[in-house]
């Protein structure tokens, strides 16, 4: 591998245009943001460095060997997403991009392309709302962000009508062949042709495309895919890195003989997506199924599980895979779950390697043979979310599984497996005080449907089914129940329980649409006046008879139904207890735990602990039953701030996934409670960074689609202070993590901060 000559940035996009630059399959594919590309066009005009190339030069004998893609031109969020698969005809010899793909996407995009993105706050189904996009420069000012530089800006065509002269489209600058055609342009344009600032800034962008050789690259020549392999995840382990699975995907790809693995996984990835009401797999999913449904020995993602024999029998295998994992998806969506309620991705694997197990086809999902099993795995898997199976140790989970699968024969051997897991430790019975604790879920969670799931068995969720309020939400307010007689401290106890599982129902949505705000009784003697279908609507619905059903007696309604939900949830997880020994919420407005000095529930603020016993659990932070094991929470912040200052440390610009930093430290983001505790502890850990002086080390941490931090990082930003009025979302995020690189590249990170730092989006 040898350094070249460097080239401009003319020359490089017009390879592309041509083919002669092109994507290996073993590429991921685009995923910068437009203010990101901004940036890097902010950063060439200054002159800053934004990092050396690698390319792979293939010979035109060995090309025909590979697959290959060309680059995004005209993105679209919604419906040109994907790289074309490149047409080598008439291609002699190609170069492959090792390193590099989302800069020289983007100046693709910005030089010959456009973006079409979706507007703020619009609705994702209209197409409409993903107006084209092209890239322009702000001739007549600088820009406005805090530290100045060009203003660059994707902009429609209207937008840009507005203030045309202002505007210089971008890629207008490849036609330019010197200053004679800059000096034209101006002269043309009365708002521009006297201003000095224009003409310099237009004079930069010329010389930074067409003129500087800025371009650096490394060529190799050598034609062993496994040495390129090799390469290429030794240089993706830095920058922007691509997640495990992207790299084991990339070996995936080149190994395949005979299908396109990157084109197949991202095919069924889509389409998983798609079924009842929408799921959110991504190619993670995907290839730990490939591992479990191919009886692989281990699950765990790691690059000798890749090898090539194992990549031939996932190959073979491919379409028992696919079908059966369409026909798990389709089987749990039809339970009622979807891309919000399903809060473990991992949980779907199992369903899947018994459907193929044992030969069932896609009829089976539907079959009035096979209702009862289909309800056997129901059960299970609800009783498994709600216990938080899968959320540690779930590759040992998953195999311990997939093997009770494996070794039986007939129904779905539920009982097997949960004696397996008991041998394993992790618990899949149920206290009392867990199932009072399920009882607390409230509307719109996660947990509430789960818990719903198992009190409504009956119910066809390929049907429309909402949850209702029993007692309509909007009369629990401090004004509307002190007018119906009640004292204060009796209305705050009804607020605070009118959105638990106690007061809700399902119901078919026409039905709910017609209840409406309706009083519960005056709609239940409406819609139920014979005695036949009242008795058999309060059964069916967990209604108590022996308590009125007015708004006026809500607290006996409240606890009397509670009381029937908890027998009938405990049933159903596999208990027997009774009513007796269900304690009764008070008829008193409580004080909240936070005033009483109370500590937070354990289940929402450690997690990590998850089914501990008192035997060989390893805590976060690596002690053992024989030590004196750290307090949970602080070895887990502990975990989390030193994987977080070792990616802020390492050379260049680096940044890290939410799932790549749940792995390093232990968590499991398909649990919800384990996503909330990573929330809750970034959260705690930026504001101890900002109060010592630091910057927030949290914003390293993003999301895989779009390469930034999630919703809540900004809000934070301005809670603590750090955000600016009126600041944009991603300039923020931006100028936090280049406080962090600062920061941390700084010597010891005891000298402040360094002045040199690069300013050019993450790559």
């Amino acid at each position: 591998m040898s350094f070249q000559m460097p080239i401009t940035v003319s020359s490089v996009v017009e390879g592309i245009d041509r083919r002669r630059y092109l994507l290996p399959a073993i590429q991921r594919e685009f995923v910068w943001k437009p203010d990101q590309i901004e940036q890097l066009f902010d950063s060439i005009m200054r002159g800053y460095p934004i990092g050396s190339l690698l390319f792979w030069e293939v010979e035109p004998e060995s090309q025909g060997n590979y697959q290959f893609y060309e680059f995004v031109r005209d993105y679209h969020e919604k419906s040109a997403r994907h790289n074309p698969k490149a047409n080598l005809a008439g291609v002699h010899g190609v170069t492959a991009v090792l390193d590099g793909q989302q800069r020289l996407t983007s100046l693709y995009i910005g030089l010959k392309g456009s973006y079409a993105f979706r507007a703020k706050y619009s609705w994702a189904n209209i197409d409409a709302n993903f107006p084209i996009r092209k890239l322009y420069l702000d001739l007549l000012e600088s820009d406005t962000d805090w530290d100045g530089g060009y203003n660059f800006k994707f902009l429609t065509a209207k937008d840009r009508d507005k203030q045309q002269d202002r505007w210089f489209e971008v890629g207008q600058v490849l036609n330019f062949e010197g200053l004679r055609d800059i000096n034209d342009y101006l002269m043309n344009r009365p708002d521009l042709a006297a201003s000095k600032f224009a003409a310099d800034t237009l004079m930069d962008l010329f010389q930074r495309v067409r003129v500087d050789h800025s371009m650096n690259f490394y060529l190799e020549k050598d034609q062993d895919l496994d040495k390129v392999l090799h390469i290429f995840i030794r240089v993706n382990s830095g920058g922007t890195q691509l997640s495990y699975s992207d790299l084991l995907l990339s070996v995936a790809t080149a190994q395949w003989k005979r299908l396109d693995a990157r084109e197949e996984i991202t095919r069924v990835v889509d389409d998983l997506n798609d079924i009842g009401l929408g799921f959110r797999f991504d190619r993670d999913f995907v290839l730990k199924a490939c591992l479990a449904l191919t009886d692989i020995q281990s699950v765990a993602f790691k690059v000798t599980n890749f090898t090539a024999e194992t990549m031939g029998r996932i190959e073979d295998a491919w379409s028992t895979v696919e079908a059966n994992l369409r026909s798990a998806v389709a089987l749990v969506a039809g339970f009622g779950f979807s891309a919000y309620t399903l809060t473990s991705l991992n949980s779907v694997i199992p369903v899947a390697y018994y459907l193929m197990k044992r030969g069932h086809d896609a009829s089976w999902v539907d079959s009035p043979s096979t209702t009862g099993e289909r309800e056997a795995i129901r059960r299970w898997l609800t009783s498994a979310l709600l216990k938080g199976t899968f959320g540690d140790q779930a590759d040992t989970v998953l195999s311990t599984i997939r093997a009770a699968i494996a070794e039986t024969t007939g129904p779905f051997p539920a009982d097997e497996i949960n004696r397996r897991l008991i041998q394993m430790g992790k618990s899949v019975r149920f206290e009392p005080a867990e199932v009072d604790a399920l009882l607390d879920a409230k509307y719109g969670q996660r947990q509430a449907h789960q818990v719903l799931s198992m009190l409504y068995p009956y119910v066809d969720y390929r049907n429309v089914f909402h949850q209702d309020h029993v007692h309509p939400k909007s009369r629990f307010t401090l004004k509307r129940l002190a007018d119906a007689g009640f004292d204060e401290a009796e209305a705050k106890w009804m607020i605070e329980r009118v959105n638990h599982v106690a007061n809700l129902q399902m119901l078919g949505g026409p039905q709910n649409l017609d209840k409406g705000a309706q009083p519960f009784d005056t709609w239940l003697a409406s819609n139920y006046a014979a005695p036949e279908a009242r008795s058999a609507y309060l059964d069916r619905q967990y209604i108590p008879t022996d308590v009125d059903l007015d708004l006026g007696s809500f607290q006996d309604f409240y606890v009397a139904r509670r009381a029937l939900m908890r027998d009938a949830l405990a049933r159903a997880l596999g208990m027997e207890v009774s009513q007796a020994d269900a304690p009764e919420p008070p008829v008193v407005a409580e004080r909240p735990a936070e005033e009483a000095g109370a500590p937070a529930a354990e289940s929402a603020e450690a997690p990590w602990r998850g089914d501990q016993t008192e035997s060989a659990q390893e805590a976060p932070g690596g002690a053992t039953s024989g030590e004196a094991a750290p307090d949970p929470r602080e070895a887990l912040m502990g975990a989390i701030r030193g994987a977080l200052v070792e990616v802020a440390r390492r050379p260049g610009e680096n940044l890290i996934t939410y799932s790549e930093l749940a792995r390093q430290v232990g968590l499991e983001l398909g649990d919800d409670a384990q996503r909330h505790a990573l929330s809750v502890l970034l959260g705690e850990l930026s504001r101890s960074e900002v109060a010592a002086g630091r910057p927030m080390l949290s914003s390293l941490v993003v999301q895989y689609e779009g390469g930034t931090p999630g919703a809540g990082f900004f809000a934070l930003g301005r809670e603590i202070g750090e955000a600016r009025n009126g600041e944009d979302v991603d300039l923020f995020a931006f100028r936090q993590m280049r406080a962090t690189w600062t920061y941390w590249h700084s010597g010891s990170s005891h000298g402040g901060p360094d002045e040199r730092a690069i300013d050019r989006p993450p790559v």
